[in-house]
Order: structure tokens, then sequence, then C-alpha cells
């Protein structure tokens, strides 16, 4: 991970080793960015990787208020498998900054069951997998 709070929730689990990138921190978000982090990142293989975006659309792809992090989350879904995308539906068709990724790179959706009927279908034909979570 690149994030120092989930490091820490993960490192109090018995049954996992925790790797954290390093780099500068932002204090907004306690993540590391920077050519240190994406340098660690792609020296590394994942099975999966979970990420977030604080906007999606089918056009305009996956995105996130800060260039920095959006670097850094494209290093991760590089190395990685199957990319995980947990997503509310608040964030659908919703802009930021940075675009780091494509609805088409994404093996799994996870979101919530706010997600229009409409949206989903259309969804289903871009994305591997879409699961939806009762909230």
């Amino acid at each position: 991970t690149y994030s120092v709070e989930i490091a820490a929730r993960a490192i109090r689990r018995d049954n996992l080793s925790v790797y954290i990138a390093g780099g500068a921190v932002r204090s907004s978000t306690a993540s590391a960015v920077g050519d240190d982090t994406i340098r660690m990142i792609r020296s590394l293989q994942a099975s999966r990787a979970f990420i977030g975006a604080n906007g999606v659309g089918l056009q305009h792809g996956l995105m996130t208020p800060n260039y920095h992090e959006a670097n850094v989350k494209r290093a991760i879904m590089e190395i990685a498998q199957v990319n995980i995308l947990l997503l509310d539906s608040s964030k659908y068709e919703r802009r930021s900054l940075a675009r780091f990724g494509d609805l088409s790179q994404i093996g799994v959706l996870i979101t919530d069951d706010g997600t229009p009927q409409t949206l989903r279908r259309s969804l289903e034909s871009v994305v591997g997998e879409l699961r939806i979570v009762s909230t």
C-alpha cells in the first residue's frame, strides 16, 4: 500500500505481511506520492489491486483530484493482474482534476445499490465484472 492509514490497520492482522511504498506523504490523504513511491511500486507484482476514485465516467475514465496520486494509482494498475475498483454511486459522472485510467482496465467493480439500472448495464459492458453491494 501507499497509504499510511491502511498500513497501520493492516499490521494489526497476524496473517498479513505489510509493505508500504515510501515517498513524500500527503497530509490530506496520508498517502505516499512521488518518484520513490512509483519506483517501489513498479518493482513489485500484484495479483490484485484495490483502487478508489473520486470521479468516474464512461467517457472520461477514472479520476482523482491530485496529479501525484494519479501517477501512483496508474503505477499500481500497471503491476496488478486484476484491478478492483471500490466505488460508491455518488462518484459516477463526477469529474476531477487528474485522470489515471479507463474503466476497461477494471476487472471487478464493486459498487452500491444506488447505481441506476441503466448505468449498471453500461458498466457491465465495459468492466470485467460488476458486483452490487447493498447499503
